[in-house]
């Protein structure tokens, strides 16, 4: 696929259904307990849909949620209407998104986008991000991948 991003633009709504359908709390199950505490801000890259970064916002976070579609992060507004979620236009594997805001944990759907380039550590796409130290969950396998 020559622009992952275009076909997101493109099917927005049935992806963003398809997310939708499930359900965050079963899905992150295995990973609350590496969390910190909230209040902690958090770094959400292809935030899709929102059901994350607004699973996130619930439990007390300030989340940034990181999406280069347009039409996903239109879509995740109007689904997950939240103070504590700030959208960004932005993509991996070279994130350019700055804040004076220290990270403390970060997930990342990479997969979605077709980021082959990251083939090293998770970590490396962050690095760019001096107020990062905390954790990294990545889940391209929870994600899924562009179709062909």
């Amino acid at each position: 696929m020559k622009d992952p991003v275009a076909w997101y633009d493109k099917h927005a709504s049935t992806v963003a259904s398809r997310y939708e359908s499930v359900d965050p709390e079963s899905l992150y199950d295995w990973v609350t307990d590496l969390l910190p505490e909230p209040p902690a801000v958090v770094l959400d890259v292809g935030a899709g849909s929102g059901r994350d970064a607004a699973w996130l916002a619930a439990r007390g976070y300030e989340v940034f949620a990181v999406e280069p579609s347009k039409s996903m992060r239109l879509l995740a507004t109007e689904l997950h209407p939240s103070p504590s979620v700030r959208w960004v236009h932005d993509s991996l594997p070279k994130l350019a998104t700055r804040c004076d805001r220290g990270f403390r944990s970060t997930s990342s759907c990479s997969a979605e986008y077709g980021c082959t380039s990251l083939r090293g550590s998770v970590r490396e796409p962050f690095a760019s991000l001096s107020t990062f130290s905390g954790q990294v969950a990545s889940l391209p396998s929870l994600c899924g991948s562009v179709p062909q």
